[in-house]
C-alpha cells in the first residue's frame, strides 16, 4: 500500500459545436483532457449564474478564488443578475476573463426543473453517448473508446467510460472483462441542508494551492496580482481516459455556517513496478501491451483519506 500521487497535464486545443476553444483560452493557459470535457459540457449546458454554488463556479477554470467569492458577494448584495454583461460591475473581474466565461454561463433557468424530484432527474436531462474506433495499418488491434454520460441541469450526473489502447488484449488475459480501463461516477449537487454535494465513484480532487493535491495547472497572463491565486478546494466527476491521477471512492462537501468541510476517501488500484517487494516506480502511461507492462498493471493499492476545512471570515 502506498500514498503517492502522480500528476500530469497535457496541452490540448480543440473545437466544440462551432465554438473555437482558442477564442476562450489564450496561449498561456494550459488545460488538460478533463478540463476540455468540462468545457464541452458547459458549452452545451451553461451554468445558471443566479443560483450556481461556489463549488459549481469552480468549473469556470478561468476564475480565481477571489473572483468567485466576489461574484457570490455581489449576488448576495444586489440580488440576481439581470444580464450576463452585468459581470462588468463585479469587483476584480476584468474584461478578458468575462469574455472567456460568457459562453459558459446563462441567467435564466427552468423553474420546473429546479423542483423536479431526484427520481425524475435520473432520467430527465441530457443523455450522451460517445464512441470511437481507430486502427492504424500496423496495429494488431484497434483503439476503442466509449462513454455514456447523463447530466441534469449540472446538479446530477452519472456515467461510465471505457477505453482500450491499440494492441492491448481485449476480453482475454489481463482484460477478461473487455476493455483495459473503466471509470464510473454518480454525482449529486445543489442539495439543501448541511450536505451540499457528494460523489461516489471516480472523481478529481483539488485542494489548497495545488502543491498538496491537484490535477490541473492554469497559468494566466494578467497584470492583476489576484489572478495568480489558486481556486478553493473542490471535487468533480472524473471522465478522462487517463488511467492515473484520480481518486476512486467518495467525497462530499458540508457547510456549517462559516465552516466548510470536504472529507474524502479513495482506494484505487494503480500501476507499479515492484522489485524485491519494493516499489521502484509508478508508471502513468496507461499502456499494457508488453508482458512487462501487463505485469505492472494495477499491482499495488493507493489509499488516500483526509478532510479539508475552510473557514470564511466574511
Amino acid at each position: 500500500m502506498i500514498a503517492v500521487l502522480m500528476v500530469s497535464t497535457t496541452t490540448l486545443f480543440c473545437q466544440f459545436d462551432g465554438v473555437d476553444i482558442d477564442d476562450i483560452v489564450d496561449e498561456t493557459t494550459l488545460i488538460n483532457h478533463e478540463e476540455v470535457d468540462s468545457y464541452n459540457e458547459l458549452l452545451e449546458e451553461p451554468l445558471v449564474l443566479n443560483n450556481a454554488t461556489e463549488n459549481e463556479l469552480h468549473q469556470l477554470v478561468f476564475l480565481t478564488k477571489l473572483q468567485i467569492q466576489s461574484i457570490i458577494d455581489y449576488r448576495n448584495k444586489y440580488g440576481n443578475f439581470i444580464s450576463k454583461y452585468e459581470l462588468q460591475a463585479v469587483p476584480f473581474l476584468d474584461i478578458p476573463t468575462i469574455k472567456k466565461i460568457l459562453p459558459l454561463i446563462r441567467i435564466k433557468e427552468d423553474l420546473d426543473a429546479v423542483h423536479l424530484p431526484i427520481k425524475k432527474q435520473l432520467y430527465r436531462g441530457k443523455h450522451q453517448l460517445y464512441t470511437r474506433l481507430t486502427k492504424k495499418q500496423e496495429d494488431l488491434s484497434p483503439n476503442l473508446f466509449a462513454r455514456y454520460n447523463h447530466n441534469y441541469e449540472n446538479s446530477l450526473s452519472y456515467g461510465i467510460t471505457a477505453e482500450h489502447d491499440a494492441n492491448e488484449p481485449f476480453a482475454k488475459g489481463i482484460n477478461k472483462y473487455g476493455f483495459d480501463f473503466y471509470s464510473a461516477h454518480f454525482y449529486k449537487g445543489k442539495l439543501k441542508g448541511t450536505i451540499k454535494n457528494f460523489i461516489v465513484g471516480d472523481y478529481s480532487l483539488h485542494l489548497g494551492e495545488g502543491l498538496l493535491h491537484s490535477h490541473e495547472f492554469n497559468a494566466q497572463k494578467s497584470s492583476l496580482i489576484h489572478n495568480v491565486e489558486k481556486r478553493n478546494s473542490y471535487f468533480k466527476p472524473y471522465k478522462s481516459t487517463r488511467e492515473s491521477g484520480f481518486e476512486r471512492g467518495t467525497a462530499m462537501s458540508l457547510k456549517f455556517k462559516k465552516i466548510q468541510l470536504l472529507p474524502f476517501i479513495s482506494v484505487n488500484k494503480i500501476d507499479a513496478n515492484i522489485e524485491n517487494d519494493s516499489i521502484t516506480s509508478l508508471p502513468t502511461s496507461g499502456y499494457h501491451i508488453t508482458a512487462s507492462e501487463q505485469k505492472k498493471k494495477r499491482s499495488t493499492t493507493e489509499k488516500i483519506a483526509g478532510i479539508n476545512i475552510t473557514y470564511n471570515i466574511n
